[in-house]
């Protein structure tokens, strides 16, 4: 695979946003980038801007998401994302003299702050977690109460997650096709406030909590500040990836039913010892999951990726895949994991020698491909959120905390790097996939070549999320899109050799 950049000839030059921010995020809606930063030693301010294809600004100025009197406390970025009209919406926790909140923001394409303002929508307490719905709903995690709010802000419900047990930590929040809703939360009970047991609990559309009890997700003790993943296969079926600090092994369980029943005991990810996870992705049904084994810190131990397949709970690479060794001094990158194409998993990271890679795994091999080597120490870094690459988008747009020489705070940079498929395995077919119209309103015509007769279609949200999965029986398919609200979609077409996908604006 080759890469050049599309901002920057030289891939050690990167573009620079803020010379004393970090990265918070940074969000690609088919046009240009959102991407949000903290600013400042104390008090922090939060900006948000709006980048062009080409790395120019399309804003005039920055637009500050809320400055509150923050004194000496940070503010603690606890989402960012894009709803369905292309808004940018970030949730963050502050604290001032008047104790603890969590804040709201909804920003469009021109800058323009929605909800209420700049100071968006507040509510008094901790965000442990929040997720935004197929009809644009929002779910936020207030302490340990779930709210849902429509698209502007008005609260529609408010229930508690457990009766018994208090929220203590960060909580995932998934809406199911259905309009039911899952939350994976953490409750310390270990004396150590970091340790303690990960539940879940379900929720109809009313806001009615049909788990009973406590329903745990095994096993007994895990830590807060370790990764956690929590994704939904079908409706109903969900699994979880956590770290339990007895073994000292990450494992993955599959919760099922409306009343989640545990699947098993907990399958663990790997049999080194202290195997810590870091990060997954989903393609074609299968989890891949990042972690490193015979760790003593974030930048040592080895790094490797296990494969399973949900359909069966089955691993695919029994003992996982060996990216580097335990001296290579390797990280990934946050946010990193990546689908491409549905067929490797891959994963961005920095090695010891500051080289930013790009490693691509099949079920067989593994490639690693340099994108560029930095001159300064890199910290924390993002990719854009729409990272499956394929014909249409060979971009990879790599957002990283930059610590150059002179400059006492960290820098935010950026860095856009066009991608070639030569050498990458299974990276894309030659076949074609067309759909017109695009956009479209209450239907579209998909039109493929006989190759991907038999094939698998998916429709997702602009989310990643499937919508709706059938088999192609012919060259021309009518999709029906009248159930679907405007907004942004994807296509994608898997005939288990090759991956497309396609973005599909339904008005």
């Amino acid at each position: 695979m080759n890469a050049r950049s599309q901002w920057n000839s030289d891939l050690s030059t990167n573009l620079v946003i803020a010379d004393n921010g970090r990265i918070d995020n940074v969000i690609y809606d088919g046009n240009g980038y959102y991407l949000t930063w903290q600013e400042g030693n104390g008090p922090f301010t939060h900006m948000v801007t709006r980048l062009n294809e080409d790395g120019t600004s399309n804003w005039n100025d920055p637009v500050l998401a809320h400055n509150h009197d923050l004194g000496s406390f940070t503010v603690n970025l606890q989402y960012s994302g894009m709803d369905n009209e292309r808004n940018f919406i970030r949730v963050s926790t502050y604290i001032n003299n008047d104790g603890e909140f969590c804040c709201i923001n909804k920003i469009d394409t021109t800058g323009a702050q929605l909800l209420n303002g700049q100071a968006g929508i507040v509510f008094p307490g901790m965000a442990y977690g929040f997720a935004l719905g197929a009809s644009d709903n929002m779910y936020v995690l207030v302490n340990s109460d779930l709210k849902k709010l429509d698209a502007s802000g008005n609260v529609l419900w408010t229930s508690a997650l457990d009766p018994i047990h208090t929220n203590t930590g960060q909580g995932q929040i998934i809406e199911s096709a259905d309009g039911t809703v899952g939350v994976a939360y953490f409750v310390n009970g270990m004396g150590n406030p970091a340790y303690g047991q990960y539940y879940i609990s379900r929720f109809d559309e009313q806001g009615n909590r049909t788990t009973t009890g406590s329903q745990t997700i095994a096993p007994a003790i895990c830590a807060f500040y370790r990764p956690s993943y929590f994704v939904e296969m079908s409706t109903g079926h969900y699994y979880f990836i956590g770290f339990d600090t007895n073994s000292s092994v990450s494992f993955v369980q599959h919760l099922m039913g409306d009343v989640p029943q545990i699947g098993g005991n907990g399958t663990a990810l790997d049999n080194s010892a202290n195997s810590s996870f870091i990060t997954a992705t989903m393609a074609n049904d299968s989890l891949y999951a990042f972690y490193q084994y015979n760790w003593n810190s974030f930048d040592e131990g080895g790094l490797k990726m296990q494969a399973m397949d949900l359909a069966t709970g089955t691993h695919a690479y029994d003992q996982g895949f060996v990216l580097y060794n335990e001296a290579a001094g390797v990280k990934p990158l946050q946010q990193s994991a990546l689908n491409m194409n549905g067929t490797p998993a891959c994963l961005i990271v920095e090695n010891a020698t500051q080289t930013i890679q790009l490693i691509a795994i099949g079920a067989a091999s593994q490639n690693t491909f340099n994108l560029f080597t930095s001159t300064t120490n890199k910290g924390l870094a993002s990719v854009s959120t729409y990272d499956q690459i394929n014909a249409d988008q060979k971009q990879l747009v790599v957002f990283m905390e930059d610590y150059r020489p002179g400059i006492d705070q960290s820098s935010a940079v950026a860095q856009n790097l066009l991608l070639s498929s030569v050498g990458m395995m299974n990276m894309e077919s030659n076949h074609t996939m067309m759909m017109y119209p695009n956009p479209a309103h209450q239907s579209t015509m998909l039109h493929l070549d006989e190759n991907w007769i038999g094939s698998t279609c998916k429709i997702m949200d602009g989310m990643g999320r499937c919508l709706e999965s059938f088999n192609i029986r012919q060259s021309n398919t009518m999709l029906d899109l009248s159930g679907l609200p405007a907004g942004m979609y994807y296509i994608g077409m898997s005939n288990g050799i090759g991956y497309l996908c396609r973005s599909l604006i339904v008005e």
